[in-house]
């Protein structure tokens, strides 16, 4: 019998200019080598055939007001690491991922 889990993401989608910075973002490559669970940490998902960055909310109810706490934290970290990119244009995504244990 498996084990079948809901998570929720946030995120916005990864576009090549997006991509660009990101792979030019020595800030961001660090991140990825010192990922551990106390840090506010941004990840890339794959989902219905394209790649979006964000990350998994915690909870299965969620208020606007958390969503757009999420959705500026989100926006903060990616400044954070693409300074030069233009964070304000990206478009914020809420959608479930389903895991098979």
């Amino acid at each position: 019998m498996s084990n079948v889990t809901l998570k929720y993401f946030v995120g916005c989608h990864i576009g090549s200019e997006l991509k660009m910075h990101l792979n030019h973002s020595i800030k961001w490559k660090h991140a990825n080598i010192l990922i551990n669970e106390s840090t506010q940490h941004l990840q890339s998902v794959h989902y219905q055939g394209k790649d979006y960055i964000g990350s998994f909310l915690t909870g299965d109810k969620f208020t606007i007001e958390e969503l757009k706490a999420y959705e500026n934290k989100i926006q903060s970290l990616l400044g954070d690491y693409c300074p030069k990119y233009e964070i304000k244009n990206l478009q914020t995504l809420v959608f479930p991922q389903v895991f098979v244990a």
